[in-house]
């Protein structure tokens, strides 16, 4: 299997999964896809029928956050915290981008997406500069030297995350690549839609908002 190329993945199964490449809608509220803390579509986590498959539900969760977390644990440590990988990813993608329009994307308030810019341009992996037509509109941009490392953290992401998937039974194999589809889209709603969710509260503590999707730590079972 060639680990080397990051835009592609082929397994022995005889499915080619390109990088990016989705067939899904994006779900739209009244006004368009509902943003972090702006009212939006709200789904009824136990409407449909995913609501008859609430245990394998409960499993697919907990898989997708060990493997997740667990992939991260076998990729070299680049000096950098989830979110900031984040947000080097998706500048690298984009090449350039209004801060407005990095943090809407990444769901980060402003000055938390101002702190990360703030370690990433002083390591020359983006650079921020002031639109020439707007003075009041901010802009990064990906360097080279950004776009080198987002590649090297590309294909070693790749090549650990395909050197896994391979040491399984072939039909298996299949199975995950026929359901990449369901995950892209899955993925996008969960960046897009804000579901509602019940308080938690701690024993002897306050009850707690549904935690910030880009904390800075692990993500839990």
């Amino acid at each position: 299997m060639d680990h080397t190329t990051p835009a592609e993945v082929t397994l022995p199964a005889g499915g080619t999964t390109p990088a990016g490449a989705t067939g899904y809608a994006v779900p739209a509220g009244p006004t368009g896809p509902a943003r972090p803390g702006e009212p939006g579509e709200r789904v009824d986590p136990a409407a449909g029928p995913a609501a008859a498959h609430g245990e394998e539900i409960s499993r697919m969760r907990i898989a997708l956050a060990r493997t997740a977390r667990r992939l991260s644990q076998q990729i070299p440590d680049v000096g950098l915290t989830p979110t900031q990988l984040s947000v080097l990813a998706t500048v690298a993608r984009e090449e350039d981008m209004a801060l407005a329009q990095l943090a809407e994307f990444e769901g980060l308030n402003p000055s938390m997406l101002s702190r990360v810019v703030g370690k990433l341009e002083p390591m020359g992996l983006i650079r921020r500069y002031t639109d020439p037509a707007d003075g009041r509109v901010a802009h990064v941009a990906i360097t080279p030297a950004g776009t080198a490392l987002q590649t090297q953290i590309k294909q070693a992401r790749t090549a650990v995350f395909a050197a896994h998937v391979s040491a399984l039974p072939a039909h298996l194999q299949q199975d995950l690549v026929d359901v990449v589809p369901a995950l892209e889209a899955l993925a996008e709603h969960l960046r897009a839609v804000a579901v509602p969710v019940r308080p938690i509260v701690p024993p002897g503590g306050a009850a707690t908002a549904a935690v910030d999707p880009k904390g800075e730590g692990s993500p839990s079972d």
